[in-house]
C-alpha cells in the first residue's frame, strides 16, 4: 500500500508522478514490494541474473533507460530490486519513490573506490557512517547532520553477508558529487581521517532515509583505488574476485531485505 509522503520531499504531486511513471510500469507503485534491494549505479547485470534463480522474476520497469525495476521472490517473500544509474539525484529519487510506497527497508548494494593502502579490489564494507561531500543534502539538512545508517539493519546485513563466507569491514566512508576532482591529495586528506573509500550515494540514502523513517543500510565492493591508481577493469572485465563478491552482496541484500518484506 502507499505510504504516507515523507515531509523532507516539498516538490509538487507532478513531479512525483512524472518520477513514477519512470521507475515503474504504468507509475503504479503499489504493485512493489515493500523492502527494497538497489544496485547503486551497479546490478544492471547481476541483479537479474540472481533472481532469475527464484523462478518468479518479473521487469516492470517504467519508462526509464537508466532505472531497472524487478519484482520477484526471494526466500518465498516478495521484494523488489532496483538497478539504477549512480549519483546523488538518483539516490535522491530512489528515495522519494520508496517513501511514497512505505517501503519498511531498502539496502544498498555498490561499488567504492579505496582511499586506504590496506584494503583490495573486491573487498566488501559496510558503512557506518559517509562524510557529506554529495552537496544534495545541503538542501535537506544543515552541514552537521550525520549521514548514518540503520544498525539494525547494518547488523543484520552484516550477518547475511558472513553467511556467504564475507568478512564486512566496517567505518567512514565519503560521498561525492565529483569524481573528477579526486586528486591523490584529497584521497590522502580524507585516508589520514581514516576514511576508507568513495562513492557517490550513500550519505543521500541514509540521510533521506533517516528523514523518512525508513531503515536503510549499504554494502560496497572495492573497485579501485584512488591512492594506488588501480582499478578493476581490464579489457571490460572485471577482476573475478570483484565480480564475484558483488554477485555475493546481491544475495545477503535479498536475504535481508525478504526478512523485511510483508507477506
Amino acid at each position: 500500500m502507499p505510504g504516507t509522503r515523507c515531509e523532507a520531499f516539498t516538490s509538487s504531486k507532478y513531479w512525483f508522478k512524472v518520477v513514477a511513471s519512470g521507475f515503474v510500469r504504468d507509475g503504479d507503485l503499489s504493485i512493489l514490494s515493500d523492502a527494497w534491494v538497489v544496485g547503486l549505479g551497479t546490478g544492471f547485470t547481476a541483479i537479474p541474473k540472481i533472481l532469475s534463480e527464484s523462478g518468479g522474476v518479473e521487469d516492470v520497469t517504467g519508462s526509464a533507460h537508466v532505472i531497472r525495476t524487478y519484482n520477484a521472490l526471494w526466500g518465498g517473500k516478495h521484494v523488489t530490486a532496483v538497478a539504477s544509474a549512480g549519483g546523488s539525484g538518483y539516490a535522491e529519487a530512489i528515495v522519494a519513490m520508496a517513501s511514497e510506497r512505505g517501503v519498511k527497508a531498502l539496502i544498498g548494494v555498490g561499488l567504492c573506490g579505496s582511499l586506504s593502502n590496506e584494503l583490495r579490489i573486491g573487498d566488501v564494507l559496510i558503512p557506518t557512517g559517509s562524510v557529506r561531500e554529495d552537496c544534495l543534502t545541503n538542501r535537506y539538512v544543515p552541514p552537521g547532520y550525520p549521514a548514518t545508517p540503520d544498525y539494525g539493519l547494518l547488523k543484520e546485513l552484516e550477518g547475511s553477508l558472513r553467511k556467504y563466507g564475507l568478512n564486512p569491514i566496517p567505518g567512514t566512508i565519503v560521498t561525492t558529487a565529483s569524481t573528477f576532482t579526486e586528486s591523490r591529495e584529497w584521497a590522502e586528506s580524507h585516508r589520514r581521517r581514516g576514511v576508507l573509500c568513495v562513492e557517490c550515494e550513500a550519505s543521500v540514502i541514509f540521510t533521506l532515509t533517516h528523514l523518512c523513517r525508513i531503515p536503510s543500510a549499504v554494502a560496497l565492493v572495492v573497485s579501485d583505488s584512488v591512492i594506488k591508481e588501480e582499478e578493476a577493469f581490464t579489457g571490460g572485465e572485471a577482476r573475478p574476485r570483484m565480480r564475484e563478491n558483488l554477485e555475493l552482496v546481491i544475495r545477503a541484500a535479498l536475504d535481508t531485505a525478504a526478512k523485511h518484506a510483508s507477506e
